[in-house]
């Protein structure tokens, strides 16, 4: 039977498999130096056995360093350990862990309530919980997208079908926003709705629609932002 907790909260916290990370390929450490022994991925749940987080490994990046971190219970705390690998000088730079949850109270899962009337046993209604919180995420990351997705249309669609088989020359370009012209100043196209990255990043991303809509023809996608504020374009962030 899985291993479950109560929080403070009145929330659950339900221990899931065996989780591993590692980071330069050495696992990751405890502030003693020691790798973390059996850490596990962990759902905590509402008390109508919704799911509303979960813990478990993830890596990251900042500069030369590499991150990485695993979960585990300690006690009657939920703690997120985590080690830097540092590449520029190819060793373990800071290890730490970072507190999650205090105060857990260990309980048999078959004793907590809620499941009962959701499903036959509480891994069935781990199950379920986790199925639907997966169907919320991909939902969400579907409404995330749908305005890109949206832009990238309208882009394509205002692109002109230029004859014949000469290459397509096309700017980047900046005049009180963020537009695409052609070489002898031609606006084809203009941004008119909020762009929620850097301009380096809108470039990228309609670089992309040109390749499509100009498999072959695209020869070239220069940039000219003279006119852009700093903080468009933010190369150093």
């Amino acid at each position: 039977m899985e291993l479950a907790w109560l929080t403070p909260a009145g929330e659950i916290l339900v221990e899931g498999p065996v989780d591993s990370v590692t980071i330069a390929g050495g696992p990751i450490l405890t502030e003693a130096g020691l790798p973390v022994a059996a850490p596990h991925t962990y759902y905590l749940l509402d008390a109508g056995w919704t799911i509303r987080r979960i813990f478990g490994s993830t890596t990251s990046s900042v500069d030369d360093s590499l991150y990485g971190a695993v979960c585990k219970v300690d006690g009657n705390a939920l703690y997120e350990y985590w080690t830097e690998w540092n590449s520029y000088h190819g060793r373990v730079g800071s290890v730490w862990r970072d507190t999650e949850i205090t105060g857990l109270v260990s309980v048999p899962l078959e004793e907590v309530a809620g499941w009962q009337g959701l499903a036959a046993t509480p891994a069935q209604a781990l199950t379920a919980a986790l199925a639907e919180f997966d169907r919320s995420r991909r939902e969400e990351q579907r409404e995330r997208q749908r305005p890109i997705d949206e832009l990238a249309a309208r882009f394509s669609a205002a692109l002109p079908d230029y004859p014949g088989n000469e290459p397509v020359h096309l700017v980047f370009g900046y005049a009180d926003g963020a537009l695409v012209r052609e070489p002898s100043g031609r606006v084809v196209w203009r941004l008119t709705e909020q762009w929620p990255y850097r301009g380096k990043d809108l470039y990228e991303f309609l670089h992309t629609e040109l390749r499509r809509r100009y498999p072959e023809r695209l020869g070239s996608f220069v940039t000219d932002i003279d006119a852009a504020p700093w903080w468009f374009w933010a190369p150093d962030l």
